[in-house]
């Protein structure tokens, strides 16, 4: 009984595999969420949980790029790079990185009633009518 369990333990990923079929590999960006970094021994991996499609995307990334990828940890990123889907599936389960960017959030940004008085002059000597006026109108 031990080997037959031992046999099929040995099938399984290979079966599973043919299955699945294989990865349909295309560059391109997954926004998203860093979570759940492994740099233990150069694993250099993490876990993107995006704003759309998959529930998570496993991303792989080099030595060159583990200090961006350490400081994008819990934050909103867009990572570039190849992407790995499986033929049936619309979105990726797994990206090899070539890129990070930590984006701003919303949040972070200002809110329009903060900003008032925050450009002095940006009219110059024009009322604030006058300069909007000349915005949809521009003198030709």
């Amino acid at each position: 009984e031990t080997g037959e369990v031992r046999a099929i333990q040995r099938e399984l990923p290979r079966k599973v595999e043919a299955i699945l079929g294989p990865d349909v590999i295309s560059l391109g960006t997954v926004r998203g969420v860093i979570e759940r970094i492994n740099i233990h021994s150069e694993r250099n991996v993490c876990t993107l949980y995006p704003e759309i499609g998959q529930e998570r995307v496993t991303c792989h990334f080099s030595r060159e790029l583990k200090p961006s990828f350490v400081e994008a940890v819990d934050r909103y990123v867009s990572v570039f790079g190849k992407l790995k889907r499986k033929k049936r599936d619309h979105f990726s389960h797994e990206i090899i990185a070539e890129s990070i960017q930590i984006l701003v959030v919303d949040e972070s940004l200002p809110k329009l009633s903060e900003m008032r008085g925050s450009a002095p002059g940006i009219v110059g000597d024009l009322r604030s009518e006058e300069f909007v006026k000349e915005l949809r109108n521009p003198a030709e």
